[in-house]
């Protein structure tokens, strides 16, 4: 089947699809550029995963959780014969790491939790020419659930997160690829377990609510300026947020989708907001069309967003219209803390996850883009 047969097909899809319901949502609009194809299985399943596009085009994906096992296995992803192949393992278990590409094009992987009562302070390198890992110098602190952000000088800037749960830290670290180690920096001025930091254009890092102390949520947001090396207090989300994602749209500002508050799955958010990094100031923006929660988003090619996770459909926000609108084809369940990877053809790799039964899987997608 040609290229152009396929989307000729899916632009019928969507026509008829957009008048139709699902997960009990309104009316929904299909994109017509945008459309979701189940691929090859994971070697392994897990959740709660990292997934890493490297230099070479190809995607690590390593640790998770698949039940109450954490993993230490790692695989790699290969876009242009879309395979899995298992590659050797991390040497640690870790669910509830981090992995950042570095400057150099190896990953270092961050703490996480081997098991459910050990949070790990040790962090490792992956070299994509040998395909394995080597320990480094480790964390200060030990600490899972926690952010891992590359800056601009090629620094990673780690923090928050839990050494016991569900207690949250307000430290944080900076690791120096140039000299392997992490040194303390400012910390934060609420303790959190950090979902949806970003890397803003100018080079400081917004913490956008997320799970505070004593198992609070928290609408207050952070700025963590790196010339500076201290974290200040910004203005508040519309709605106190925790398990939900982030990212940057093309004119600078802040996509903040989805989560929940305190009543964690009874509560779980269609809303969206926008943060703007010179008013700093959030304001609400259009709802999607179903509720997401322990999920990502990633940025598109054309400047959209793509939200996944936490519901079956993957939808589009469209910062032009201000508007969601779903993927042709959807994930058959809601799966949570699936990966989600963009490649280098503006395709997104999705992977993994749980499911409302808690069983965690091995099926993988890609969101193709055009």
């Amino acid at each position: 089947m040609t290229r152009m047969t396929t989307w000729g097909m899916l632009a019928v899809a969507a026509a008829i699809f957009s008048h139709c319901t699902s997960s009990g949502t309104a009316d929904v609009t299909v994109s017509r550029t945008s459309a979701l194809v189940q691929i090859g299985n994971l070697k392994i399943a897990r959740s709660n995963h990292t997934a890493t596009l490297l230099t070479n085009g190809k995607v690590l994906i390593a640790g998770g959780s698949n039940g109450g096992e954490f993993l230490a296995s790692a695989e790699i992803f290969d876009p242009a014969a879309q395979t899995f192949t298992q590659i050797a393992n991390m040497t640690n278990r870790r669910a509830g790491h981090t992995a950042t590409l570095l400057a150099n094009g190896t990953v270092l992987m961050i703490g996480g939790a081997e098991r459910p009562d050990r949070t790990l302070s040790s962090a490792e390198i992956f070299d994509p020419a040998t395909e394995k890992f080597t320990g480094t110098s480790g964390l200060a602190t030990p600490r899972t659930d926690h952010s891992a952000t590359l800056l601009q000088d090629g620094r990673v800037l780690v923090a928050g997160g839990s050494e016991v749960w569900p207690q949250s830290l307000a430290s944080a670290e900076l690791y120096d690829p140039k000299t392997r180690r992490f040194t303390p920096t400012g910390s934060l001025n609420e303790a959190r377990r950090p979902a949806a930091v970003v890397l803003l254009r100018d080079g400081n890092v917004l913490f956008p609510g997320s799970s505070g102390a004593n198992k609070t949520v928290l609408a207050s947001a952070e700025l963590y300026d790196v010339a500076k090396a201290v974290f200040t207090r910004v203005g508040s989300m519309t709605s106190r947020r925790h398990k939900h994602a982030a990212s940057v749209l093309p004119d600078g500002s802040v996509l903040v989708t989805g989560g929940s508050d305190e009543r964690d799955w009874k509560n779980v958010f269609r809303s969206a907001e926008v943060f703007d990094p010179v008013r700093k100031e959030f304001r609400p923006v259009t709802e999607m069309n179903s509720t997401h929660f322990k999920h990502n988003s990633v940025a598109l090619p054309d400047g959209k967003i793509a939200v996944v996770g936490g519901s079956k459909l993957v939808e589009i926000y469209d910062p032009a219209t201000n508007r969601f609108e779903v993927a042709a084809g959807d994930l058959g369940k809601a799966y949570y803390f699936p990966s989600a990877t963009t490649l280098q053809d503006g395709s997104v790799l999705v992977s993994g996850g749980y499911d409302d039964d808690n069983a965690t899987v091995n099926s993988a997608w890609i969101l193709k883009t055009r």
